[in-house]
């Protein structure tokens, strides 16, 4: 009768599995703590894109003031401190390994220009000057000129050869060379940047749970002004040259 009951017992005590608590923990641990508004702000604050505009222009008094067309840039950040996004870094913290191997790849194709460009300009300066210096001076006078001249001349034609070769080559090396540094290594415009930090931040407000109020506002720092001035000085003229940032 004892043993009867105790089967009775252990049937009707409901089972528990081993992977309840592991499964309550998991979930407990990927919701994660619950952060207060000002904790997530803060978390915005220091996580968010943003990006600086900045603008250059030039005066320049010699003898007449003349005003350079100014130029404009922009540089990502990440958060309040401004921590700069410069080219992989800002692919990285979007996480878009497409756009970060493209920015690679192109990169790699900058700097093979500019190299190659670079030996083919001093290539072929190179050939041009070693052509020159080849050159017989004059030839004396003597039973030996006629035939000195006829050399000369053949010479003469192999130099100008020589030179149209080495100027050519030259000339295609520096154009690689430009190339190579005006070509922008993004493979993203800066307005279709701005789209893809907008989503980055959207992304982190939900995740942060700041969705449910306006957006929060970076902390405005003051803008910083720099100026400066180089004095120009040339063979009929002489003046100064301002510039400035802001």
């Amino acid at each position: 009768m004892l043993r009867l009951v105790t089967i009775i017992a252990l049937l009707a005590t409901p089972p528990t599995f081993a992977n309840e608590e592991v499964v309550g923990s998991a979930s407990f641990a990927e919701r994660g703590p619950v952060l207060s508004p000002e904790e997530a702000l803060e978390q915005y604050e220091l996580r968010h894109i943003g990006f600086d505009e900045f603008v250059t222009v030039s005066l320049t008094f010699s003898p007449l003031a003349l005003f350079g067309p100014p130029r404009w840039w922009t540089v990502a950040y990440e958060g309040k401190f401004k921590k700069p996004l410069k080219g992989e870094a800002f692919y990285r913290k979007l996480g878009r390994d497409d756009l970060l191997a493209e920015y690679q790849a192109r990169s790699t194709m900058n700097l093979t220009l500019k190299l190659v460009g670079g030996v083919a300009t001093v290539g072929g300066l190179t050939y041009v000057i070693a052509a020159a210096a080849s050159l017989p001076d004059y030839c004396p006078s003597g039973p030996d000129f006629a035939s000195c001249t006829r050399r000369k001349s053949a010479a003469e034609e192999r130099m100008r050869t020589k030179f149209w070769v080495g100027s050519s080559v030259s000339m295609i090396g520096a154009g690689l060379l430009m190339w190579g540094v005006l070509r922008d290594p993004h493979p993203i415009t800066p307005s279709e940047a701005r789209e893809l930090a907008d989503g980055h931040n959207k992304r982190l407000r939900q995740e942060l749970g700041l969705t449910g109020g306006p957006t929060p506002a970076p902390r405005a720092r003051p803008n910083v002004i720099q100026a400066r001035v180089t004095p120009v000085l040339g063979p009929h003229t002489g003046g100064l040259m301002v510039e400035g940032t802001f």
